[in-house]
């Protein structure tokens, strides 16, 4: 008779891990890799990742860990991933890019931002260049050069 478990995927700042536990909590087993981070010379202290390679490891690495836990029947799924990192997608909903926490292109727009407080009072944090909203101001260009990728 098969176990019931848990897989769950952290997706963090350096490595991509997903691990099995069972319904008691014993560790089965964990699956880690690195995340590839591509340099983006565009924007300073700037850096993406591809979010289909990204989801290729997650999948590999799932596999991966559910053969080595052995036989388990998966109950539920989690998912955590890092704090202000977002996947950019077209509106049929493939992914194009991929900006991680650590991704600092929006240092460009953070001291147009004039009240800071209404930021922090309607999301309980103080914008820096790590925040999301300055991420995507930063990928207008990306839009318009790949219009035929995303239509608007």
């Amino acid at each position: 008779m098969a176990r019931q478990g848990h897989l769950i995927v952290d997706i963090g700042t350096g490595n991509a891990r997903v691990g099995v536990v069972s319904t008691d909590g014993e560790i089965l087993s964990i699956k880690r890799e690195n995340v590839h981070y591509i340099t983006d010379e565009n924007y300073e202290e700037s850096i993406y990742f591809e979010p289909d390679e990204l989801w290729s490891q997650i999948t590999r690495l799932s596999k991966e860990a559910l053969q080595e836990a052995g036989d388990i029947d998966i109950r539920a799924i989690t998912a955590t991933s890092q704090r202000e990192g977002i996947v950019v997608v077209d509106r049929e909903g493939n992914s194009l890019l991929g900006m991680p926490n650590i991704d600092h292109r929006g240092r460009k727009w953070e001291k147009d931002l004039k009240d800071k407080d209404l930021v922090y009072e309607l999301s309980g944090r103080y914008p820096t260049s790590l925040f999301s909203a300055f991420k995507l101001v930063a990928y207008v260009p990306f839009i318009r050069i790949n219009l035929r990728r995303f239509p608007v």
